[in-house]
């Protein structure tokens, strides 16, 4: 069976079924969508793993400018090395 009447007959079942108490009947087409869509484990593990490297980099970028800062270093000149905002 096609992944689309897969998904179809499933809905129309929960929907003649009622269960979440009409969700599936509320949030049709939705739900449909979302089975549908495709998900890529490697685009997913690529992107966590970009976050992860930003994430990082911005926290050595706050350690950096704590130092810095400890050292007299102007705001603005720690700001402008970092990018990080004065605030």
């Amino acid at each position: 069976m096609p992944a689309y009447d897969a998904v179809e007959n499933a809905v129309n079942f929960t929907i003649d079924k009622n269960f979440l108490n009409g969700f599936f009947k509320k949030q049709r087409m939705e739900v449909l969508n979302m089975s549908l869509t495709e998900f890529d484990q490697e685009e997913h593990d690529r992107n966590r793993r970009r976050e992860g490297f930003e994430e990082g980099a911005h926290d050595k970028a706050v350690k950096t400018a704590k130092k810095l800062i400890e050292n007299g270093i102007s705001l603005k000149i720690i700001a402008d090395s970092t990018g990080l905002p004065i605030e």
